[in-house]
């Protein structure tokens, strides 16, 4: 019968222990793989979100550059002392108003925090560690479709979660994909993990490999891991097992990956 004695701890207080309690925003799961693809072809993917991200830096700093001709009327209204040679506009000048309004609300509603996301995430990852032969990529269950796989019930669940976890760990996915094309369904890729990884490499804390295809789940004991590359070796004949394994595990464990921990032990993380 399939155990979960395949997950391991995590040593509490361990310099791996202390990267994944820091980089988890209450998801509690990560996975982790090294991208092995040539570095054109990253470089390629990168400047697909690069090229999309400028031009919306482009149209947020050209709405902030003219937004003093677009908002006047609200200068006269409450400085119109200071400005005796103004004169009122057209009525229709108000309808333009509240288009610039709304245009601008929705550059900085829906655009801005975008733009702000990729800069202090993907790009600042490329400005500190730049493209690299096997790069780390950590994944986190963020992505388009948790919001919809959180309304299933906890069976339902566990099965979307288990399928989506081996849709992304699938070594075909993996060896044939950059990592920023890794975010599918259910996983998102994580920016700021990679590069507190490329430091504990770096110090020499642990090995390059040690990243290569695990899954981290956070339960009301702590980190656990599964080094599933190790696990199954490089043929991917354990895929089966691997995931009536993890299936077990979750339904004896927290269940839904992101929810929170109940009866967690003081200062596991």
């Amino acid at each position: 019968m399939a155990q979960s004695s395949n997950f391991r701890d995590v040593p509490i207080g361990s310099p791996v222990y202390n990267l994944l309690c820091k980089h988890d925003t209450g998801h509690g799961s990560f996975i982790t793989h090294l991208d092995k693809m040539p570095i054109p072809m990253k470089v390629g993917i990168f400047l697909i979100p690069f090229t999309f991200n400028a031009i919306m830096a482009i149209l947020i700093a050209w709405r902030a550059r003219s937004a003093y001709t677009h908002y006047d009327i609200i200068a006269i209204i409450f400085a119109g002392e200071l400005m005796p040679t103004y004169k009122p506009g057209p009525p229709s000048s108000w309808f333009w108003f509240c288009i610039n309004i709304l245009i601008d609300y929705c550059v900085y509603q829906f655009m801005f925090p975008v733009v702000k996301k990729f800069i202090l995430g993907h790009l600042w990852l490329r400005i500190r560690w730049g493209f690299r032969p096997v790069e780390i990529v950590f994944r986190k269950p963020t992505g388009f479709s948790r919001a919809s796989l959180n309304n299933l019930p906890p069976d339902e669940f566990q099965l979307a979660y288990t399928q989506s976890l081996f849709q992304a760990i699938d070594p075909n996915f993996l060896q044939t994909n950059v990592g920023y094309n890794t975010r599918i369904g259910f996983w998102s890729v994580e920016y700021e993990a990679p590069m507190s990884a490329y430091q504990l490499v770096e110090d020499g804390v642990v090995d390059l490999e040690y990243w290569d295809v695990s899954i981290y789940q956070r339960d009301s004991t702590g980190w656990k891991v599964w080094e599933v590359v190790k696990f199954n070796g490089v043929d991917g004949s354990g895929w089966a097992r691997t995931m009536q394994i993890f299936t077990v595990f979750g339904s004896h464990g927290q269940g839904r990956p992101g929810g929170k921990v109940q009866g967690r032990a003081p200062n596991i993380c």
